[in-house]
């Protein structure tokens, strides 16, 4: 990560890599895209294999970072972060013609002369000049989506956090088989759990909250998953839990006051009818962060994850970690429900990169809804760590969908 100035940050390939939209892979054949021509699709949009392979030429013949990376038997790495970043820009396009957004020139332009003009912009980056004002509107658009969603947005989940392990029996095979089973008796999700002898997490969490108290879990699939989705993942490359979420609930409170209250759930399991706020009558509605477990839990000794194991579940590959942010006063309002100088608080916490990092997470419903397909020849695509990686066994998570909820 380069610093651009005193308040820009132009992310590096290797940020793009990180934050690149979640997908569901396309299947079947039909009159769409060659994968054979195609680095990859996005729904019906190829992104072409000449162009990307003309963009690693450039790398090769002006980068000396890229060229040591062949040398050394790592530029396939490169390679994946190019074609990630060209689908965050496709995903990106289509979000922003539906959520009206806009980027001054002006600011685009001030990002790159900070950053040493065009031609040093694109070395740094790791992208061809032609593409360097493209990232950079792709980075602003990012955060002013991620503004959008701050203080609007919250899901309503069941779950718990895995830690232990055994010989054989991996915390990720424990999350794994665990989410399974969710899927196959969604409805019975909190009964499921304790009989696994797992402590029940049953909370709401809006984005802004997570922010606060777990900003790497904001960036998570837990926000980007729609409801049903059950989420098996490792956020945070520091702690070991594995957290198993199944998402009851996903709210989007109107923008501004206007518009229209977008809520969908789990048929036949309850979700709170605020999405801003806690259901006082919940035991656990007074925690600040919702996966956290209650050391008054019956079932908590039942190898029961730490304090903060869950919100230390929130780091993905490559992106630099982050402190916690500053405690709010106990006086202060809810933080989904807006501060007093006019800018709602989620909003004025985060820094560019945790808005960069949630608009990064809010492309993911689109890059459902639209599929996405990556070239064999570049990797596989892991759609919870929202990354492209060289094998199936390298994927940083699971994003199981039960058979009754169409994702």
């Amino acid at each position: 990560m380069r610093i651009i100035g005193r308040s820009r940050v132009l992310l590096t390939a290797r940020a793009v890599a990180v934050a690149v939209v979640s997908a569901l892979v396309l299947a079947g054949c039909g009159s769409g895209p060659s994968q054979v021509t195609s680095a990859a699709i996005v729904g019906d949009h190829s992104i072409p294999l000449d162009a990307v392979q003309s963009e690693i030429q450039w790398l090769l013949d002006n980068v000396p970072e890229a060229q040591q990376a062949r040398e050394q038997r790592k530029f396939d790495t490169i390679s994946r972060q190019i074609v990630q970043s060209r689908i965050v820009h496709h995903l990106l396009g289509v979000a922003t013609e539906r959520e009206g957004l806009r980027v001054d020139p002006r600011e685009v332009t001030e990002l790159v002369d900070s950053a040493g003009g065009v031609d040093q912009a694109a070395r740094s980056v790791g992208v061809t000049p032609d593409r360097i004002r493209d990232v950079a509107a792709d980075q602003l658009l990012l955060q002013q989506l991620g503004q959008r969603y701050v203080d609007r947005l919250s899901v309503d989940f069941v779950g718990t956090v895995i830690t232990q392990e055994s010989p054989g029996n991996t915390a990720e095979d424990q999350a794994r088989d665990l989410g399974e089973r969710l899927v196959a008796a969604p409805a019975a999700a909190p009964r499921v759990l304790r009989e696994a002898g797992h402590q029940v997490i049953d909370q709401r969490m809006s984005l802004a909250q997570a922010i606060q108290s777990s900003p790497e879990l904001a960036g998570s699939a837990l926000f980007g998953s729609a409801p049903g989705t059950v989420v098996v993942i490792q956020p945070s490359r520091q702690e070991s839990g594995w957290l198993v979420a199944l998402v009851k609930d996903r709210q989007l409170r109107p923008a501004n006051g206007g518009g229209t209250h977008q809520s969908a759930r789990v048929p036949g399991l309850p979700a709170q009818a605020d999405p801003t706020r806690p259901d006082p009558h919940r035991p656990d509605a007074t925690r600040s962060d919702p996966t956290q477990p209650d050391p008054s839990e019956p079932d908590a000794a039942h190898g029961a994850p730490s304090q903060g194991d869950a919100a230390q579940a929130g780091t993905r590959q490559g992106e630099p970690s982050q402190g916690d942010p500053a405690q709010t006063d106990p006086g202060q309002e809810d933080p989904s429900q807006g501060g007093a100088a006019g800018q709602p608080n989620g909003a004025r916490q985060s820094d560019p990169q945790q808005l960069y990092r949630v608009g990064l997470r809010m492309l993911q419903p689109i890059a459902e809804e639209l599929g996405v397909r990556v070239n064999p020849r570049y990797g596989v695509w892991d759609a919870a760590g929202m990354s492209v990686v060289p094998s199936e066994e390298e994927v940083t998570g699971h994003l199981l969908h039960p058979r009754t909820v169409q994702p």
